[in-house]
C-alpha cells in the first residue's frame, strides 16, 4: 500500500514498496504451501511405515530364529504332538 503524503524514494516509500514486494512474493508461495503441508504429511506416513517395518523384521527374525532351531522332521512330530493335544482336549470339552 502506498501512501501518497511520501515522496518517492523517501524512507516512507521504500518501507511501503518493500512490503508490497514482500506480499508479492509470499502470494507467489501460497501454492508451494499445500506441497510443503502434503510433503510433511507424506513424512509422516513414511516415518510410521519405517517403524512397523522395523518392527515386523524384529518379529520374523524370533520366529526364523525359533523355527530355525527344528528340522522338518521335529518340526512334523510337534505339528502332529499339538494336534493330539488339541482333540483331547476338545474331547474332554465333549466338542468332538
Amino acid at each position: 500500500m502506498l501512501q501518497l503524503f511520501c515522496p518517492p524514494r523517501t524512507p516512507c516509500f521504500n518501507i511501503h514498496f518493500q512490503t508490497w514486494i514482500l506480499w508479492g512474493q509470499m502470494s507467489q508461495l501460497r501454492p508451494l504451501l499445500s506441497v510443503v503441508e502434503q510433503y510433511r504429511l507424506d513424512l509422516q506416513t513414511l516415518a510410521t511405515l519405517r517403524m512397523e517395518l522395523l518392527n515386523l523384521s524384529i518379529i520374523l527374525t524370533g520366529i526364523q530364529e525359533e523355527v530355525g532351531a527344528y528340522d522338518y522332521e521335529e518340526l512334523q512330530q510337534r505339528v502332529l504332538l499339538l494336534e493330539t493335544r488339541l482333540h483331547s482336549c476338545m474331547n474332554k470339552l465333549g466338542t468332538c
